[in-house]
């Protein structure tokens, strides 16, 4: 098999060469770096809008996600709740991780929303919020859920009898 077996060769025996610039970031690649760092830079400077955090919780590159997460971590920003809830469903772990965080670290200033967020159609965010009320487990967040336990029981019920 000689030393050239594990080597990729064209037919006349060269290595293929990479095209230019195959090892540099493209240009989209480079921007979402760019708007992460940025992220992280300004919450140095000080708290940014929660507006423009919430959107990037929603952008494509988890990094992005990410760092949103993490900056809101820092504010304790009451309006970043529903939000944080929804990255608690996210694809990405580190993301999920990130908001979770954020969410416990905000602690009685999150539980408002978060049993706001216990009204929300979609079962998996009530759920998700459900879960980071026990954690946070003041007397507030633990009656609520209590509450909301026996409400979804309680349909069960209607539905078993029907």
């Amino acid at each position: 098999l000689g030393d050239g077996w594990f080597k990729p060769q064209n037919r006349w025996g060269e290595r293929p060469r990479e095209p230019p610039g195959y090892d540099q970031p493209t240009a989209r690649q480079e921007s979402r770096s760019t708007s992460s760092a940025s992220i992280g830079n300004a919450l140095l400077a000080g708290p940014l809008p929660a507006p423009g955090l919430l959107d990037a919780l929603h952008d494509d590159d988890w990094k992005v996600r990410r760092s949103a997460a993490e900056a809101m971590y820092a504010m304790s920003e009451p309006a970043a709740v529903p939000g944080l809830v929804e990255a608690l469903l996210d694809k990405n772990d580190v993301v999920r991780q990130a908001a979770a965080g954020a969410l416990e670290a905000m602690g009685a200033v999150g539980v408002s929303g978060l049993i706001e967020s216990l009204r929300n159609r979609d079962g998996h965010i009530a759920r998700a919020a459900a879960d980071m009320l026990n954690r946070i487990g003041t007397p507030e967040a633990t009656a609520a859920v209590q509450q909301w336990t026996s409400r979804g029981t309680s349909k069960l019920d209607e539905r078993k009898t029907r």
